[in-house]
């Protein structure tokens, strides 16, 4: 389950929702819907995106997601990916996620881990 409590969110000047909560329940299937123009095209969440993909197919769908401007969340042990697209890293790890405020490089400094583990 995921709790979120008193979120917003804002893209440019365009504010999307404020002070929103929700609650998402284990096997729960989102869509976000809403008419066009109010900014639901600004999310994206990718999990494990580059799993099934060759190698030509991998580098397609990196390039086009170099190029979006929105909000990417990405769940991914693409070690490539991680390291060309994220700007924050929050891990996961025995009941607590932990933020950390510089890319994928600086989580590994920061916590020591070897990037083959993860």
């Amino acid at each position: 389950m995921v709790h979120l409590t008193n979120i917003s969110k804002q893209h440019g000047s365009q504010i999307l929702f404020k002070k929103a909560s929700l609650q998402i329940l284990t096997g729960a299937r989102i869509g976000l819907v809403g008419a066009n123009g109010t900014g639901k095209s600004t999310f994206l969440i990718l999990d494990e995106p580059t799993n099934h993909l060759d190698i030509q197919s991998r580098e397609i769908l990196l390039a086009a997601l170099k190029k979006f401007t929105g909000t990417l969340v990405l769940v991914s042990h693409d070690r490539h990916f991680l390291r060309c697209l994220v700007n924050r890293v929050f891990e996961i790890d025995q009941g607590k996620m932990t933020p950390y405020e510089g890319d994928y490089e600086y989580y590994l400094s920061k916590t020591g881990r070897d990037h083959r583990a993860i």
